[in-house]
């Protein structure tokens, strides 16, 4: 009974944080474009070379570690003994973070050298400070989760993001104004998250009170978890959490250390290095906002997953799996299609020039490599197979840090989206793998050899259209407004008709897709 009554508040809490995030990715993947816009590329690269640790702290405080810290809470037997474990948390955390802020304020001229540019030095002792809150921040969301309170963390975590995005684009206006140097612009803008984690921290102090309240019965040593036990849970699952979560974002720390070095390696003077790095740096809002469908859809599989899971429903288990699977993937080739077959449009439309189009196409078709690693991954932990999944990520990331330099070094920043490209291929190919027998066979009536062939005719019709609409309306800036105008509904509708005459997907599949059961109702009154 208690379960029964619990569940509305969980889909209800589950639809607030999903909002919540969406908003947060999308805030996080377009305040860039006028950033990039502001500051130019220089300066966009400047800031992008150290937003790598952002993310990563991003996940401890936001992703990761609160949901790790949420099973803990859920898994103990009353309030006292959930305020205990979030206590303890929050002690080792803490030495965590202090640990992470002295190395990055100590050790930034070591790091700063290794990206192959000093300067940036000031840049990342911007960011130190906020890994002192990090700690804070990840354990109250995570106790509030534990309760099945989602909206501390949902409203935390999109007020962190209006207060972080506004002094960033406040930032560039005043660089604009003012001709601050692109390093004194990009250790302000890392400023902003420090300041933006304390809003979040001011949101979040009533769960603390929760938290620091007392027990109401002393808790004798066998209620409480063990130290030892608690920490190696946290390195265990909750950092392969956190590692799952900023996989994208563990890659781009590689670009970090690895792309200006290659170009130099290569020849190119710095200050053109520099420039091709900002451009470079263009595909992350681009990939960002194509993997909101790859984490959408992985966040609504993984409860249901477990779900079958916990009652032994394995037929349902892979039928769920399935359908989410094959609606995610259309939605992230037609995504990829459009990005990569309008690419110069886009590129030029959103950074003011068509410079590195060829490898921000390339860098397009992470969109659905990581769409099938989140959702593998969703399938994995619902089943508690967390080993497979560090093997994986584990050799993504060795064939990204051992190719990457030396392509880059050969073909310049194309070879760093190849690197990401080939990384993600090997970590995707290893945890499908791993999947329970039934899984790996959702490649039903040639489903994938269909899709890859839309796709491409999609691709293939929007780049025509694109090209005409562009020898009649010309190549200026604010024609390509009109010409994805045209181009992008075009595209969407020759893949809605060619999902349908294809029959690529079943009923259930459309009832997944936004707008698929109204599709659905309208083709079954004309047959």
């Amino acid at each position: 009974m208690k379960k029964q009554q619990a569940l509305p508040k969980v889909l209800a809490g589950t639809l607030i944080l999903s909002l919540a995030g969406l908003i947060t990715k999308i805030l996080s993947a377009v305040y860039r474009v006028p950033f990039q816009n502001l500051v130019g590329d220089v300066g966009f690269y400047t800031y992008q070379q150290v937003y790598p640790f952002y993310g990563l702290e991003v996940t401890l405080a936001l992703s990761g570690l609160p949901v790790f810290i949420s099973r803990l809470v859920a898994e103990q037997d009353d309030l006292d003994q959930q305020r205990a474990v979030a206590r303890r948390c929050w002690w080792l955390l803490l030495a965590f973070g202090l640990g992470i802020a002295l190395l990055l304020f100590g050790g930034a001229p070591w790091i700063a050298r290794g990206m192959g540019d000093r300067h940036l030095a000031s840049v990342i002792r911007g960011l130190a400070p906020a890994f002192l809150l990090m700690p804070w921040l990840a354990v109250g969301r995570g106790f509030a989760q534990g309760q099945l309170k989602m909206e501390p963390t949902a409203y935390s975590q999109v007020g962190e993001q209006i207060v972080r995005v506004t002094m960033i684009i406040t930032v560039a206006v005043l660089a604009v104004q003012k001709h601050w140097s692109v390093y004194r612009t990009g250790m302000l803008a890392m400023a902003s998250a420090p300041v933006a984690a304390l809003v979040a921290l001011l949101i979040l102090l009533p769960t603390w009170q929760q938290i620091w309240r007392p027990e109401s019965v002393p808790l004798d040593g066998q209620k409480r978890l063990r130290w030892s036990v608690l920490a190696r849970r946290i390195v265990r699952e909750g950092l392969l959490l956190c590692w799952l979560s900023s996989i994208m974002v563990v890659l781009q720390l590689v670009d970090s250390f690895t792309v200006k070095r290659g170009l130099l390696a290569a020849g190119m003077p710095a200050a053109l290095a520099n420039v091709q790095k900002g451009i470079f740096d263009r595909g992350q809002p681009l990939v960002q906002l194509g993997l909101v469908v790859a984490t959408s859809f992985s966040a609504t599989l993984l409860p249901a997953l477990a779900e079958h899971w916990r009652q032994g429903d394995m037929k349902g288990f892979a039928t769920t799996y399935r359908v989410l699977v094959h609606a995610a993937l259309v939605l992230a080739s037609f995504a990829t299609a459009g990005l990569v077959f309008l690419m110069p449009q886009i590129n030029e439309l959103l950074f003011v020039s068509r410079r590195g189009s060829g490898a921000l196409a390339v860098m397009m078709l992470s969109i659905p490599l990581v769409t099938i690693i989140a959702l593998d991954c969703s399938a994995l932990q619902s089943s508690n197979r967390f080993r497979a999944m560090l093997l994986a990520l584990t050799a993504g990331l060795v064939v990204k840090a051992v190719i990457n330099y030396p392509l880059v070094a050969q073909i310049g920043i194309t070879g760093a989206s190849l690197g990401t490209v080939s990384s993600l291929l090997v970590t995707a190919v290893l945890i499908h793998f791993s999947l329970p027998g039934k899984l790996r066979h959702w490649n039903c009536h040639h489903f994938s050899g269909r899709l890859l062939g839309l796709a491409l005719l999609m691709g293939f019709v929007v780049n025509v259209l694109a090209r005409f609409l562009e020898s009649w309306l010309g190549r200026r800036r604010e024609m390509m407004i009109v010409v994805l105008a045209i181009a992008i509904p075009v595209g969407a509708l020759v893949a809605v008709i060619g999902l349908v005459k294809l029959q690529i997907l079943v009923s259930a599949e459309w009832e997944v897709i936004p707008g698929g059961h109204w599709l659905i109702r309208k083709i079954k009154k004309r047959g």
